[in-house]
């Protein structure tokens, strides 16, 4: 509804330029009405956004469609540690065996590594979702129908309403003839 009131206004306001520049300017140029058309078609700000949300929708289906794939997720960790402790035996500390002290030196384990690296790695394919996503695909292929008629009929009523306004312009011209016809004709008769 908005889109027709504004190609209404549009068309209204390209009716009274036109009757604004002198038609004898220099820098006028002759348009067919196939040119004409394409010029609006091609240039209009409306049409241009209603192209951008038939790719939008477009991408949007492909986005849904790749919910038909398996996903691959990636978590990964590190810990680096600044300070590692360590445990010192001393020798003898667990006794003696035949006269041999157990350990026969001290002895220093250290405790851990100064990095810790953690990665899983997961494939997974929700056989349960297949449902969600076909309906999901399906809304999105419809939603790309409806914005690619959406657009059709946007530039069908920027068609007739530019064929209106041509028309409206040969009328104005063939009125202002006639009116001069009968002007000259009126000063001929006594």
């Amino acid at each position: 509804m908005k889109l027709t009131h504004l190609l209404r206004i549009l068309g209204i306001g390209g009716l009274g330029v036109f009757f604004a520049i002198p038609q004898n300017a220099a820098d006028v140029r002759q348009l067919t009405i196939s040119e004409a058309v394409h010029l609006a078609i091609s240039q209009n700000r409306s049409l241009k956004i209603a192209r951008l949300k038939v790719v939008e929708n477009e991408q949007k289906k492909t986005g849904e469609h790749s919910g038909y794939f398996p996903k691959i997720t990636n978590q990964s960790n590190i810990l680096h540690v600044t300070e590692l402790q360590n445990i010192g035996i001393p020798a003898g500390a667990f006794g003696a065996i035949g006269g041999t002290s157990v350990p026969a030196q001290g002895v220093l384990l250290p405790q851990g590594q100064n990095t810790f690296f953690s990665s899983g790695t997961q494939i997974a394919q929700p056989l349960t979702q297949l449902v969600r996503i076909h309906a999901a695909n399906v809304i999105a292929a419809t939603e790309v129908v409806s914005s690619r008629e959406d657009l059709k009929k946007a530039e069908n009523e920027v068609a007739v309403q530019v064929h209106a306004l041509f028309y409206g312009i040969l009328i104005a011209r063939l009125e202002k003839q006639a009116a001069e016809q009968q002007s000259t004709y009126a000063m001929e008769m006594p």
